[in-house]
């Protein structure tokens, strides 16, 4: 009799076991949603034949269905996903629509709330507007990788530990990027034929000034390093500015580094004609900097000027344009990638002054 009440209490501690086993397989799944079976773009048009007809409201609208991955995204499309569970997990964990939010990448977009349209479907929406988009989330979305068309994952957000993404990629497109980035490329352009204008037009842009008895002598002045620097760093912000303004809508992408950038190429340029002035101060005879014999075609290289003083090639030199040419690449690299001006560190725009300091402190030699 023992042993059969033995079995009897066993039996009923496994029972209650596998009961309370059965009770958190029901719980976990009532309180997580892991999956989603598949997600679609719902785009409405109006039949109508001309825009009064448009305008009024008897128009039948007719709603066209497009796999995620067979359509780009656009102003005023829905984006459905189908989620299993989804109807149950709302109401038996008492949770509001609310809380349901749309994941673009990482871009939780508050802006567009969750909507069902039948409570007999595990369908969950999102209709996507662009101008209800907060200017923090625009900029954000802009910023993703690619031009006008983003590629993206999406996803949703139903608290901080429950952020499920669908497995396949999505595209999303902005028709206001393309029209501003191409008219943002056309100001580039426009600028830089402005800016090579200028330049082929006027003899003293990006060339050492001569003074009256070596024009008289016929001599033409070299190119100028610090006048080059400085234009490179102009045209790399500017372009920058506009670049980014074109693609993102952001007019306030100066940032500290572009500011320090034109610093140091405007106290290297101020020093070199400081140093150049002080020189020709005491010597008639010296040039503001190099000179050649006009009529000599063959030496006239931009390159071979700004990197030699009055004895040939220097090395300060040399090590100055290949520093500027590398941050240079770099800047433009973050610019076209990220959409934003890059940050530099203090000990690489030390680098950057310090190798222009080295140049603008041996330029007083130069003149001697």
């Amino acid at each position: 009799m023992k042993n059969v009440s033995q079995k009897k209490s066993c039996k009923l501690e496994l029972e209650i076991i596998l009961i309370f086993i059965f009770l958190a397989t029901i719980t976990t799944a009532q309180t997580k949603i892991s999956t989603i079976d598949g997600a679609y773009v719902e785009r409405t048009t109006h039949n109508c034949a001309n825009l009064t007809e448009c305008d009024s409201a008897k128009v039948a609208e007719e709603t066209h269905f497009f796999k995620i991955t067979e359509t780009s995204i656009k102003d005023g499309d829905v984006i459905a996903f189908d989620i299993p569970g989804f109807n149950d997990f709302v109401s038996e964990n008492k949770r509001s629509l609310k809380n349901v939010v749309l994941k673009i990448d990482d871009v939780e977009l508050e802006e567009f709330p969750a909507y069902l349209e039948s409570t007999d479907t595990d369908v969950v929406r999102f209709k996507f507007v662009t101008h209800k988009l907060s200017k923090e989330d625009r900029k954000s979305l802009y910023k993703l990788s690619g031009t006008s068309t983003k590629k993206v994952m999406l996803g949703i957000k139903f608290d901080e530990t429950n952020i499920i993404y669908y497995n396949e990629s999505a595209c999303l497109y902005f028709h206001e990027i393309k029209t501003w980035g191409s008219f943002g490329w056309v100001l580039i352009v426009f600028f830089f034929g402005f800016f090579a204008l200028l330049v082929l037009t006027n003899n003293t842009m990006l060339k050492d000034s001569l003074d009256d008895v070596l024009d008289k002598e016929g001599k033409v002045p070299c190119y100028s390093f610090s006048k080059s620097q400085f234009a490179f760093w102009t045209f790399i912000v500017i372009s920058s500015f506009i670049y980014i303004w074109g693609f993102t809508d952001d007019i306030q992408s100066i940032n500290t580094t572009a500011l320090i950038l034109l610093g140091i190429t405007t106290a290297t340029i101020s020093t070199s004609n400081l140093i150049t002035k002080s020189s020709n101060a005491d010597s008639k005879a010296a040039s503001y900097a190099k000179f050649r014999d006009a009529n000599d075609t063959s030496k006239s290289n931009f390159f071979k000027d700004i990197l030699s003083d009055k004895n040939g090639m220097s090395i300060q030199r040399l090590q100055a344009v290949a520093f500027n040419i590398i941050f240079g690449i770099a800047f433009f690299k973050e610019v076209i990638i990220d959409y934003t001006m890059p940050e530099f560190s203090n000990t690489q725009l030390m680098l950057l002054g310090l190798s222009n300091g080295t140049y603008a402190f041996l330029k007083k030699s130069e003149n001697k």
